[in-house]
């Protein structure tokens, strides 16, 4: 009996000598870095490996309960580099997305600045254009003789015959429509004995000897003709400014409108499928016209078809065939005195350089409300 006392009192000796060793050290490091907030990030980008961690601590802090410290130690160093492990794959993974985000917003910042270029080229396509306008505008102002030309000033010359031959031809288009029935004013029937002057001109003419003068002379007439017809209107017509701000309204607002010595102009793009019949969207697209015409009945439409490219009989053919189109469209909706036969532009007034990167622009149809008064 007072054996067994003694092999007992040594067990309870030993067990007491064994809880009596402090923990080791990786074992409170361990608590510590498992509430680190790098930790919250890595449980949550690196799952599996912080889980494979959790596993190693509970593992170790066994171990030293069943006494066992070497053990513990062990597994805490192995639970310690898991926890590290995780906290790196979650830098990696942070860095990864940071990557990815910077490359989402340098191809954006690519894309804005690839339309900004492109958006200053058609400016810059745009504005030569309209730099040759007003060039040829400024013209209009005192028609005196050109004089003589050679090499790249001849061939602008004829380039601005030809645009100043169409608008003379428009303007006096212009005027007819506007005085309908009534009687015409002297100075509109001059423009249009000019006019034909100078259509027999420009088929006459010689290479080196372009009859600007002439265009220039017969587009002033043309446009005097339209004054006179206004002149003679009783003047209660809506504005231009009026027109402008119903056609914001509309479907049209996006379309480019202006206006000029005619009226209101409206240019609209791709209205035809493949071939010369109009598109779902370029119906839809004169329907609006066609709305915005119904609130100006005093306006008169014209239709002018202007052409990207040389004008042979295909290219001439499918503008006529396009216009019939637009002008039948019109009619269904107006009536066939509101509306004119269709005019061929060809392509006589780019709105773009004919051989720049946007030329295609220049193949449009211009509706042109004509107004009983010039504002």
């Amino acid at each position: 009996m007072k054996g067994r006392t003694l092999i007992l009192g040594a067990l309870l000796s030993l067990a007491s000598a064994c809880h009596s060793i402090p923990p080791p050290d990786v074992l409170t490091t361990l608590d510590q870095v498992r509430t680190a907030p790098a930790m919250t990030d890595a449980k949550k980008s690196a799952p599996d490996v912080y889980a494979e961690g959790e596993r190693l601590r509970k593992d170790a802090q066994m171990a030293y309960d069943e006494g066992d410290v070497a053990g513990a130690q062990i597994l805490g160093e192995q639970a310690l580099a898991a926890y590290e492990e995780a906290v790196a794959v979650a830098r990696a993974v942070r860095a990864e997305q940071q990557r990815v985000a910077n490359t989402a917003k340098a191809d954006e910042a690519d894309e804005r600045l690839a339309g900004l270029e492109a958006d200053h080229q058609k400016v810059a396509a745009e504005i030569a254009a309209l730099e040759k306008r007003l060039a040829v505008l400024q013209t209009l102002t005192t028609p005196e003789e050109a004089g003589e030309a050679k090499g790249a000033r001849l061939k602008a010359r004829a380039e601005a015959t030809r645009t100043l031959t169409l608008q003379a031809q428009l303007l006096c288009m212009a005027g007819d429509l506007l005085a309908g029935a009534a009687k015409k004013p002297a100075a509109l029937t001059e423009a249009k004995q000019a006019l034909s002057t100078l259509d027999e001109a420009v088929k006459a003419q010689k290479e080196d000897d372009p009859p600007l003068d002439l265009a220039m002379r017969t587009r002033a007439a043309c446009l005097l003709g339209l004054t006179q017809v206004r002149r003679a209107k009783d003047g209660k017509a809506k504005s231009a400014d009026a027109l402008l701000d119903a056609l914001g309204t509309t479907e049209l607002a996006d379309a480019r409108t202006g206006r000029d010595e005619r009226g209101v102009t409206v240019t609209l793009h791709d209205l035809f499928d493949k071939g010369t019949g109009l598109s779902t969207s370029g119906q839809k697209a004169l329907d609006a016209v066609g709305g915005v015409a119904k609130q100006f009945p005093s306006a008169p439409l014209m239709v002018v078809v202007h052409q990207n490219g040389p004008l042979d009989d295909a290219a001439t053919k499918s503008g006529r065939a396009r216009g019939a189109s637009v002008v039948a469209a019109l009619r269904k909706a107006l009536g066939d005195a509101r509306v004119a036969e269709a005019a061929l532009g060809g392509n006589a007034q780019p709105l773009v350089d004919p051989d720049g990167a946007y030329s295609a622009q220049n193949d449009r149809v211009d509706i042109v409300f004509v107004t009983a008064t010039a504002d």
